[in-house]
């Protein structure tokens, strides 16, 4: 069968409060790999994040520059992006931040 990729984006969760720990859960028994895309965290998140994918090799975390002077673009290219990161023929796209 196809391989099945989950795929997310989050920008300073732990300031936010965004419960994208939560959302991981949910969603990664269920495909066969997890990626995160951090976009520029400066509050920890990034480094949560990584922690979590030493762990386990099936979730992958990827760094991406947050650029508040590209306005709601920047969600766009954070959109795009997944093509280039994930591994699976299937790509599953969550909103981490409404889980």
């Amino acid at each position: 069968s196809a391989m099945i990729s989950a795929f997310t984006f989050i920008h300073n969760m732990c300031r936010g409060a965004y419960p994208l720990l939560e959302a991981i859960a949910a969603v990664h028994p269920h495909v066969d790999e997890t990626v995160v895309l951090d976009m520029g965290s400066d509050d920890g998140t990034y480094e949560i994040l990584r922690g979590i994918a030493e762990c386990n090799p099936r979730i992958r975390v990827h760094q991406m520059p947050w650029d508040a002077s590209k306005g709601p673009a920047i969600l766009g290219e954070a959109h795009a992006r997944h093509a280039d990161l994930c591994r699976g023929g299937m790509i599953v796209h969550y909103e981490a931040e409404l889980y």
